[in-house]
């Protein structure tokens, strides 16, 4: 890429590639407020390529700012693409049909990979050509993606395995430009109209048309795309601190959205990525969309939580418990939970850690009936302290497998000072709930009494470490009990009387 990029920038002086200008300089950097110059290739399309329907030197143009689009010097020409291509390639004359999807992968391939740049991330999400393009082609529907593959002669190669891959591109893009540092700019954009809409006329919602991608099978990226880029919509509150109510966007359809995800996540031979996307989807779901879950999850709403010292006796006993959850996503869970702890892949782990954090999720926002289902299984608790009990082999120094006792003086300094540093700045961001600073309370009390003698070499960097743990508990452990800072100051007179 460097060498392709020196090219780049030699070539840029003799006019062949697209620049900005500034004044009267040309530029291969764009800016707010800069005048783009199509150059010698955005000359021979306007002119020449686009009467004809060939598109040689655009297409090699693209091929060679795919391999250089992660650097700086390819901004103008991503600027070309976003303001010159993207908006009117459906548009133009072509005299092999297979071009349009040739241009329209090797276009969104160079602005994907430049999205990995902060600066054309910032760019791209402020940009309302390119949310129209991207909604454009992000809408095109399963059916007509699956209908080209069926004319096919071949299911790998065609114009509709390329219609696949610029349906996937242009999800891809959009999940980046929602999850960027700058969402607002995104969904206060063509892309928040879309979904916050209702739809017109007899169209499916937007959303409806991106869960129809899960009735896909022929390429499982497709799917994981589609879920991944619901899962950053369900979660995303930069509107008005409001997220769009997925349940009502699917209307009458979630409950087959559902059944299909269901079926994904139970089957056997499905991609664990896949599974992955949809444990997270679940987990995005319960942080902001309460209809979805108690969709996803089958939760029985009949059941109501009330606070009583009445013992059941007589017929009461012997009445039928009511189910808290029905043929839901948390069966499934469960069971991938219980079979993650016995393989060792990368994605096996991945998924694990995903499944963690949904059950975090649900115990941190009090879905008190989904938690209450998880505790009664017979092997939950197992299968969740599984690591912790029987930790895998791994030569990370972050993975605390022996004692205090039995580890190194190195791997204990290590792990406290890493400890301490984390909680640290996690409670000072917010300060935790009066029974968690308890509990945090007694670690630090108990790190002071076992690991001191072990956890540095310097009793000043020891008392550094500690006195930060301490003092980010300080701010929630007023309101443990009342008279807490009446002991808390008893406590600092009786020190001082001690000093004197």
């Amino acid at each position: 890429p460097m060498e392709a990029c020196k090219v780049r920038m030699q070539t840029a002086a003799l006019g062949a590639f697209p620049t900005t200008l500034r004044g009267a300089a040309p530029k291969i950097y764009a800016a707010e407020g800069d005048q783009l110059n199509p150059g010698v290739v955005g000359q021979l399309l306007a002119g020449q390529e686009t009467v004809v329907g060939e598109y040689p030197s655009l297409l090699a143009f693209f091929k060679l700012l795919t391999v250089t689009a992660k650097e700086d010097c390819s901004q103008a020409c991503i600027a070309f693409v976003l303001s010159e291509v993207l908006p009117h390639f459906n548009r133009w004359r072509y005299d092999l049909a297979s071009d349009r999807e040739k241009i329209a992968k090797l276009a969104l391939t160079a602005v994907l990979h430049h999205s990995h740049h902060p600066a054309g991330l910032q760019l791209m999400a402020s940009d309302r050509g390119l949310a129209r393009s991207l909604l454009v082609l992000s809408n095109t529907g399963d059916r007509a993606v699956q209908t080209l593959l069926e004319n096919q002669t071949n299911w790998e190669v065609g114009r509709g395995a390329d219609l696949v891959d610029i349906v996937q591109l242009s999800l891809t893009i959009l999940h980046q430009l929602v999850t960027s540092p700058s969402p607002h700019l995104v969904m206060t954009g063509p892309v928040g109209q879309a979904i916050r809409s209702p739809p017109a006329g007899a169209a499916p919602h937007y959303l409806l048309t991106l869960a129809h991608y899960t009735y896909f099978h022929h390429k499982p990226e497709l799917a994981i795309t589609t879920v991944k880029l619901l899962s950053s919509i369900s979660g995303d509150t930069s509107v008005h601190n409001s997220p769009v109510s997925v349940l009502a966007c699917l209307s009458s359809a979630a409950t087959a959205v559902r059944d299909q995800l269901l079926a994904r996540l139970e089957s056997n031979t499905e991609d664990i990525r896949l599974k992955i996307a949809i444990v997270e989807l679940l987990s995005s779901c319960v942080e902001q969309q309460p209809g979805m879950v108690q969709l996803l999850m089958d939760i029985n709403t009949d059941i109501r939580v009330v606070n009583s010292t009445h013992k059941p006796t007589g017929s009461a006993k012997d009445a039928t418990t009511p189910e808290l959850v029905g043929d839901g996503c948390l069966s499934p869970v469960l069971r991938l939970l219980s079979i993650s702890n016995c393989l060792t892949s990368d994605h096996w782990q991945t998924l694990l850690l995903a499944i963690v954090k949904l059950v975090d999720s649900l115990w941190t926002r009090g879905r008190i009936l989904a938690a209450q289902h998880l505790k009664e299984q017979k092997n939950f608790w197992s299968d969740l302290a599984h690591p912790l009990i029987y930790p895998k082999d791994s030569t990370d120094p972050r993975h605390l497998k022996d004692s205090p006792s039995s580890l190194s003086p190195a791997a204990c300094r290590a792990v406290f000072h890493s400890a301490t540093t984390k909680l640290s700045s996690i409670m000072k961001l917010s300060p935790p709930p009066p029974k968690l600073t308890v509990i945090l309370s007694e670690t630090a009390a108990v790190l002071t009494r076992r690991w001191q003698t072990k956890c540095t070499d310097s009793m000043p960097d020891w008392c550094g470490d500690m006195a930060s743990l301490l003092g980010s508990l300080a701010s929630g452990w007023g309101s443990v009990h009342p008279t807490t800072p009446l002991a808390n100051n008893s406590t600092s007179s009786l020190k001082k009387h001690n000093a004197q």
